[in-house]
């Protein structure tokens, strides 16, 4: 499976740059809902990835349907590219 793949790098990754140990805030950013999203969620914390916020900048965060989803970050790792901030 592609995404599992990819993700596997993505989790290599985090994995290897500590920035989970590190303090930092992760962030899954996702198109997914409902059971999708509980799957990929569950997914990630079974390869020991575990987020501070899903679908949000932090976990409180109120969504407001006038304003476009933007996520604040100083770094931002994909399935399909690699972009610093």
């Amino acid at each position: 499976m592609r995404i599992r793949k990819l993700a596997n790098l993505v989790f290599l990754l985090l994995k290897r740059t500590k920035l989970q140990e590190d303090t930092h805030r992760l962030i899954l950013w996702t198109y997914k809902c409902g059971v999708r999203l509980e799957e990929a969620v569950e997914f990630c914390k079974n390869n020991g990835v575990e987020f501070y916020a899903i679908n949000k900048s932090f976990p409180k965060e109120q969504f407001d349907y006038t304003k476009s989803r933007k996520i604040h970050a100083d770094l931002l790792l994909t399935t399909e590219l690699l972009v610093v901030f």
